[in-house]
């Protein structure tokens, strides 16, 4: 009763609560600026398209921001920032597998491993371009609709070292923090939604 009274009290639409909203423009600051077009990004966010040993294609989703440079006054007060903000209406992009992200070559320091991956997955990966490929050097997934974020290679470093010193460790995790966000996001949407079919039959 009392999230009806605060959703009523906040003038929201149970009806636009019932559907996926997507994000509205990001509304730039007066001392941020954008980048210019010839800026290549070290990141990017979205949905895991399609899978393959190789590489991945993700659809662009969620929001990316990236802080590019800052100036300063003669005060050290800033005087402009450049960001970078992510275009979600963008293709979709494909991203070939660093070879330290291919077992046996290697194991990522502290993100999560290709085998990690599954179609559908909410990831934000760095990646650089060479030779005019563009190839993803580290993963993290930040979500895992119907299922749960796996933990990452530092995740499990962590839990082996839990165990040996007979400490709880959760806190400083990956997967703990992704998978209790994604619970809340999960129940608030549930909440809603009965609401919404509550009162309007």
């Amino acid at each position: 009763m009392r999230l009806f009274v605060l959703l009523l009290g906040g003038g929201l639409s149970l009806t636009a609560a019932a559907s996926p909203v997507p994000h509205a423009p990001c509304q730039t600051p007066p001392d941020e600026v954008p980048v210019g077009a010839d800026y290549q990004p070290i990141a990017f966010r979205g949905r895991v398209a399609s899978l393959s040993a190789k590489g991945l294609i993700i659809a662009p989703q969620g929001h990316l921001k990236l802080s590019a440079s800052i100036s300063y006054h003669p005060d050290r007060t800033v005087k402009e920032k450049k960001v970078y903000i992510q275009d979600n209406t963008q293709p979709p992009r494909a991203f070939v597998f660093a070879p330290g992200l291919v077992p046996p070559a290697g194991i990522v320091p502290r993100g999560h491993m290709v085998s990690d991956l599954q179609d559908g997955d909410i990831v934000q990966i760095e990646w650089c371009r060479e030779g005019g490929r563009d190839f993803c050097t580290g993963i993290k997934i930040h979500r895992r609709p119907g299922g749960t974020v796996p933990p990452t290679a530092e995740d499990k470093r962590l839990i082996t070292l839990g165990m040996k010193l007979g400490e709880n460790f959760d806190r400083h995790r990956w997967d703990y923090a992704a998978n209790a966000e994604q619970a809340r996001d999960d129940s608030c949407m549930r909440v809603l939604s009965r609401l919404f079919i509550r009162f309007h039959p």
